[in-house]
């Protein structure tokens, strides 16, 4: 697991912030460092068409999300929904997970590049 260092200094600089600037700084580094999970699940992803490849897409889920935490959603987009079944499998076919694995794979980079990419962002705005 990775662990931040200057965390309590980072949190005193935030805790200056407005809640508005918070939430957009904090958004935008998780959006950013979430690429790197969806880039692999792109590479992991079980080619067929070679649509599911192209349409991983990375969204906010507003209504989870705080002016503390971003939850965003990495997978297939609407028109590419069928990969869902490839991940989890159906009664009719097995399961060859792409997203699980690339999350897997990517969370301790995913959580340093947010910690770099927030603090970068905070020290600007301060």
């Amino acid at each position: 697991m990775a662990v931040i260092q200057g965390i309590e200094e980072l949190e005193s600089k935030l805790a200056d912030l407005e809640r508005s600037v918070r939430r957009k700084v904090l958004r935008a580094a998780v959006k950013q460092a979430a690429e790197l999970t969806r880039a692999r699940a792109a590479e992991l992803a079980p080619v067929l068409t070679g649509k599911l490849k192209g349409n991983e897409i990375i969204s906010v889920v507003d209504s989870l999300s705080t002016s503390n935490s971003v939850v965003v959603r990495v997978g297939p987009g609407m028109k590419t929904f069928y990969g869902l079944f490839d991940e989890f499998g159906t009664a009719h076919s097995t399961a060859e997970p792409f997203l699980s694995p690339a999350y897997e794979e990517t969370k301790d980079n995913v959580l340093k590049k947010i910690a770099a990419d927030f603090k970068e962002a905070v020290e600007n705005i301060s």
